[in-house]
């Protein structure tokens, strides 16, 4: 206990706290990546790559935004109505900068990389990915208040992190998922795993009133069952067609 908070000064405890931070958050995106691959944009359906969406545009291409531009090529026209709307005015939604949001990412991911598999020592990755990162000087760039603070590395020394700087990457990352997020959900792929999802919570069709406002209620809560927010029903008319269509409801005019 002594040596732990007596005998080693603030800050370095900070810079301890803040390598632990680290080490939690970027497995929490990447996860998740490996979960959009697992449960939705699978082999066949879509085959989401895990490379493209850790990665900002690059000399050879790609990138996070080329991925979900590809795999929104095609958009289901009944999640864009219904969710869309909803997701794409988010408060950290912010698609024109998902690309230096990434660059940001790659920085702090090699920092990680360094300081797990390289003693702390600065390598040439490492360098490469802070002169990328040390070319967006506005926070404005990265949707924030200010650019997270970080230590410029130098080749073969030991790096340093940052807590407050880890506390605003944590922001970087959220924005970055609350981005593809908004934006996968409009994918053709995204409507099979819509359609999955309502079969698995309602797999015999069930009955839904004639009258248009208990209608929008039941429809609403159809939706909350299979583990949606309740959509937009701005087209009621269109919404009850798609569950009619899919079999989980059965026929009924409003």
């Amino acid at each position: 206990y002594k040596r732990a908070f007596v005998d080693t000064p603030w800050e370095a405890q900070q810079e301890s706290i803040a390598w632990l931070m680290l080490n939690s958050i970027l497995p929490i995106y990447e996860s998740w990546v490996v979960s959009l691959h697992d449960q939705v944009f699978t082999n066949v359906n879509g085959n989401i790559s895990a490379g493209a969406m850790k990665n900002p545009i690059t000399t050879a291409g790609g990138g996070i935004v080329a991925e979900i531009n590809r795999l929104t090529a095609t958009e289901s026209q009944i999640i864009k109505d219904a969710y869309y709307s909803k997701y794409s005015v988010k408060k950290h939604r912010c698609f024109s900068k998902l690309n230096n949001l990434l660059i940001c990412f790659r920085y702090f991911k090699q920092m990680r990389n360094c300081y797990m598999h390289n003693n702390s020592i600065a390598n040439t990755d490492l360098i490469d990915r802070y002169n990328e990162f040390s070319s967006i000087t506005l926070p404005a760039d990265l949707n924030m208040s200010e650019i997270p603070e970080h230590y410029p590395p130098v080749l073969g020394d030991k790096i340093r992190l940052s807590l407050r700087g880890v506390i605003g990457f944590s922001q970087i990352v959220i924005q970055i998922m609350l981005t593809a997020d908004a934006e996968l959900l409009r994918s053709e792929y995204a409507e099979k795993e819509l359609k999955q999802r309502l079969k698995a919570a309602f797999p015999n069709p069930i009955m839904i009133s004639g009258n248009r406002d208990r209608a929008a209620r039941q429809i609403k809560g159809i939706f909350k069952a299979a583990g949606y927010i309740s959509p937009e029903l701005s087209s009621l008319t269109q919404m009850t067609q798609f569950l009619i269509d899919n079999r989980i409801i059965y026929p009924v005019t409003l």
